[in-house]
């Protein structure tokens, strides 16, 4: 009965070594597949990376002929256009007409008011 638990356990060991060998000779052959896929596409990959540096270059080099607008004119320019959709749009000298006017108009209504004020004071004094 020894002799036959000592096959088993020689037979058992023998199995997971194959295994073992059977499980590195699958990897070694995918692997291998894979190399010789990615050799076959890396001239496709690598032409498809030229491809693209060229188209890359030419907008590069377009752009440098026609370069976009500085950062300042391209911030103004949004500034205007939120400007004109909150209907604030205008001239700035437009605006400084309307405050101009404006401070006219409230003077003029002070001294109105400093008037009414004397009147009113004289009034009280001569009762």
């Amino acid at each position: 009965m020894s002799a036959e638990k000592g096959k088993k356990s020689s037979d058992f060991a023998k199995n997971i070594w194959l295994a073992g060998l059977g499980a590195h000779g699958k990897a070694f052959d995918a692997a291998a597949e894979k190399y010789s896929s990615a050799s076959k596409e890396s001239a496709k990959l690598f032409n498809e990376l030229v491809e693209k540096g060229a188209e890359l270059e030419k907008q590069t080099r377009e752009q440098l002929v026609n370069p976009l607008p500085t950062p300042k004119i391209a911030i103004e320019e949004r500034i205007e256009k939120m400007r004109t959709y909150l209907g604030m749009s205008g001239t700035r000298s437009a605006d400084i007409d309307e405050v101009e006017r404006l401070e006219k108009k409230v003077s003029s209504l002070e001294q109105e008011l400093a008037s009414l004020s004397a009147q009113l004071d004289a009034q009280a004094s001569a009762k």
